[in-house]
């Protein structure tokens, strides 16, 4: 079998799969059996469709959002956080949904590598505030930050009037989690 044949098959093999993952289980009877196979690969790709909660009868009922924390030998911390789509604009949000969607997968408690990579790329890359040579980083924090949305009703409504904006602003999140920390080699 050519090079290009295998390219082909795995094409073929990957779409098909997709498509699977994206109808809903209730299609086809024994499709959450073949659904929970099929799936586990394609999260690992980052492209997993999902069940479509997000959307009715019953949508996720949570916003989150990542905080790296590096701290470096002199005491200083150095912060990223994930982007806030509210302060983006209408074409970069389409531009750059990927990065909301890899956002989302390292959030996972079950993403071990990801959250390595991550804590990796921050030590080398982020600086504390200041001038002056840059500090040694001697480890980094992963944190998810999660706020619960309200179901419609007089909570909502409650809510909406105290903060003036659904999810509030991020630094009222109640919910927060360390999800990795490692220490500088």
């Amino acid at each position: 079998m050519t090079a290009q044949r295998l390219r082909d098959l795995a094409l073929a093999v990957l779409i098909g799969a997709s498509v699977v993952d994206a109808l809903p289980n209730w299609i086809l009877p024994g499709l959450d059996r073949v659904d929970a196979v099929v799936s586990r690969p394609l999260r690992a790709m980052g492209i997993w469709q999902g069940n479509y909660r997000l959307f009715a009868p019953d949508p996720d009922r949570v916003n989150s959002w990542l905080e790296v924390v590096v701290m470096f030998d002199d005491g200083r911390n150095a912060t990223w956080t994930t982007w806030d789509w509210r302060e983006r604009g209408f074409y970069e949000r389409i531009a750059r949904g990927h990065a909301v969607k890899w956002a989302e997968l390292v959030q996972r408690d079950n993403q071990k590598v990801l959250h390595r990579a991550l804590s990796r790329w921050a030590m080398r890359h982020l600086r504390p505030p200041g001038d002056g040579p840059r500090p040694r980083p001697v480890g980094v924090q992963i944190v998810r930050h999660r706020w619960p949305i309200p179901r419609p009703g007089p909570r909502k409504a409650a809510m909406w009037r105290a903060y003036g904006t659904l999810p509030p602003p991020r630094d009222t999140y109640r919910g927060m989690k360390v999800i990795h920390e490692q220490e500088a080699r």
